[in-house]
């Protein structure tokens, strides 16, 4: 693979000497005392969160009991559910494409 060499971007370069003359001193300082004011707040809230609770990490809940499965509750939600994604015109394609059997065997039920 041959080396590409790019030319030196000068109007980029330009253009971010030009906006970094915009920013003073004072207004880089201030951000950064505002961000280090931030960062410490957030440091403060959660070492508190973790002192009351006791733990960092959330607890997991409690197993629930196991329901029986509605299997034909389930298969008739699922048909509502994807009644119509389908539709009519999509299954003649693939029948006039001639799609394998199990295509066919689910689609019509």
């Amino acid at each position: 693979m041959p080396l590409i060499c790019i030319p030196p971007l000068g109007g980029a370069k330009r253009y971010l000497t030009d906006a970094a003359a915009m920013v003073t001193f004072e207004a880089v300082a201030d951000d950064q005392e505002e961000e280090i004011e931030s960062l410490l707040a957030a440091v403060d809230i959660e070492h508190k969160q973790q002192e009351s609770s006791g733990t960092y990490l959330r607890e997991q809940a409690e197993p629930s009991k196991k329901r029986r499965l509605d299997v034909d509750g389930m298969s008739k939600n699922l048909k509502t559910a994807s009644q119509n994604v389908v539709v009519s015109n999509t299954l003649s394609e693939y029948r006039r494409h001639d799609t394998p059997s199990t295509w066919k065997q689910s689609s019509d039920n």
